[in-house]
């Protein structure tokens, strides 16, 4: 009996683990083409993606384009290999201008609270725990 306890244990541990994921999630998006995507963003109307492994980090770009004398304004969210963690958890941007009339605003966060939901789900921890404790409980 308490091997059966044991291995169920085991069993919902290795779910939690599973369910949490090792990667980080983001938000993945384009106001040119999903016109939810821009600021003020609402993170209900769009789901976190799951970055691949070697994407560390998530990015959000403020592109500003210049087109017939009128200023485009654009907003990209991604999962990124690379770039400079802002301060602040990333709420710390950096600012680049380029030539034909386009600037950019990059900011980078690389926590999973940054632009996704909590990765733990917290019935599954609270079921493992219960019955952790269950297992606990019956072998004292």
């Amino acid at each position: 009996m308490k091997l059966i306890y044991a291995l169920s244990t085991l069993f919902l541990f290795a779910v939690v683990f599973i369910e949490s994921g090792y990667g980080i999630k983001c938000f993945v998006c384009n106001s040119y083409h999903q016109q939810d995507c821009g600021d003020w963003f609402n993170n209900a109307t769009h789901t976190v993606h799951q970055c691949d492994p070697e994407e560390d980090r998530c990015r959000k770009i403020v592109q500003q384009i210049k087109i017939d004398n009128e200023w485009q304004v654009r907003y990209i969210r991604q999962c990124a290999a690379s770039g400079e963690i802002g301060a602040y958890d990333g709420r710390v941007c950096k600012d680049r201008i380029g030539t034909s009339g386009v600037k950019m605003t990059y900011c980078h966060c690389n926590t999973e609270g940054c632009n996704s939901a909590n990765a733990w789900n917290v019935p599954v921890i609270l079921m493992a725990g219960a019955f952790a404790g269950q297992y606990i409980w019956r072998s004292l």
